[in-house]
C-alpha cells in the first residue's frame, strides 16, 4: 500500500507507527511517498495482494475513507455484542440449524480475537500520540 504524505513531519510520524497501520490495513508493504509519480485514476487504486493499494492522504482524507481504528473497533465491538445476545437466546440455540450455531460461535471467537488486537494497537496509537505531545 502506498500513501501519499506531503508533509514530511507526517511521514516521520506515520513511519513510527508503521506496525499498526500495516497491521490495521491488513498488508505488509506500507510505503510512505511525498508524491505519486502519476496519478491514480480513482482515489483507490488495485486491490488485493498483487495489485497495491493507493490513498492520498490527509489528516482526515485516510480516516474518512476507510474508517478510524476506534470506528473499526465499534463496528467489531457491536458484532460480537449483537452475535452474543444472539446466542445467550436459549430459544435461538435450540431452534436453529447446528451449522448455524457454530458459525456464529466460530465468528464470536474470532472477533474476539479481533477485538484483543485492535485494543492493543489503539492502546499503541495513543501511546505514540501522548509521546508526541
Amino acid at each position: 500500500m502506498t500513501l501519499v504524505v506531503p508533509d514530511a513531519a507526517d511521514r516521520k510520524a506515520l513511519s513510527s507507527h508503521r506496525p499498526d497501520i500495516e497491521h490495521l490495513a491488513r498488508t505488509n508493504q506500507l510505503e510512505l511517498v511525498e508524491r505519486l509519480a502519476e496519478r491514480p485514476r480513482m482515489p483507490w487504486s488495485g486491490v488485493g495482494a498483487s495489485r497495491g493499494r493507493c490513498a492520498p492522504i490527509g489528516a482526515r482524507g485516510f480516516c474518512r475513507r476507510s474508517g478510524t481504528p476506534q470506528e473499526s473497533h465499534q463496528k467489531a465491538q457491536d458484532e460480537h455484542d449483537r452475535l452474543q445476545k444472539k446466542l445467550g437466546n436459549e430459544a435461538f440455540v435450540a431452534k436453529a440449524p447446528a451449522a448455524v450455531v457454530e458459525k456464529d460461535k466460530a465468528r464470536v471467537a474470532e472477533l474476539s480475537g479481533m477485538l484483543a488486537n485492535l485494543n492493543d494497537s489503539l492502546q499503541r496509537i495513543e501511546q505514540g500520540a501522548a509521546s508526541a505531545r
